[in-house]
């Protein structure tokens, strides 16, 4: 089985997104596996406000081996928030949450022993083995407001190297 590399690490942040302590929770959306925090309908998928984790397709990075940029962003009725505290407040716990798993990257820590376990579960049965092999910040994301949303996003890069390469 080969799998999708993207998908398992959208699934491994969108679940340390879903242990952040962010009041009134909103629904999390991974692009490759939409329902799988359990709450997503077709009749309620466009519901805000939302958190969304994607992934890009993997691309070499400058050491050799292999990385992939994660965006974790949230959406918000512009409407529902005139003075954008609502999305303020996702954007801080949402950067609260990434931050922690960074520095426990680097020092060890609950979160990111759930995080290498998400990955493991999505590795379950393919042919090689994954290793994380770096973690760190992506470029900063400016808020912005389109389509009657208000929005706010951040990236993470995951560098990793696979046994079979």
């Amino acid at each position: 089985m080969t799998p999708n590399i993207s998908s398992i690490f959208e699934s491994a942040v969108a679940e340390i997104v879903l242990q952040a302590d962010i009041s009134d929770f909103p629904r999390v959306r991974t692009w490759r596996s939409i329902d799988a925090e359990g709450r997503w309908s077709p009749e309620a998928d466009h519901a805000l406000p939302v958190i969304f984790v994607t992934a890009s397709t993997p691309e070499p990075d400058p050491q050799g081996q292999r990385q992939v940029t994660v965006t974790v962003g949230a959406l918000v009725n512009a409407a529902d928030d005139l003075s954008h505290e609502r999305i303020t407040e996702i954007e801080s716990g949402l950067q609260d949450a990434l931050d922690r798993l960074e520095a426990q990257y680097c020092n060890g820590g609950r979160q990111w022993d759930d995080f290498l376990s998400r990955v493991n579960i999505g590795m379950a049965g393919a042919s090689f083995d994954l290793h994380v092999g770096g973690f760190e910040s992506g470029p900063a994301q400016e808020p912005s407001v389109e389509e009657g949303m208000l929005m706010v996003s951040m990236q993470i890069i995951i560098h990793y190297s696979r046994s079979d390469r």
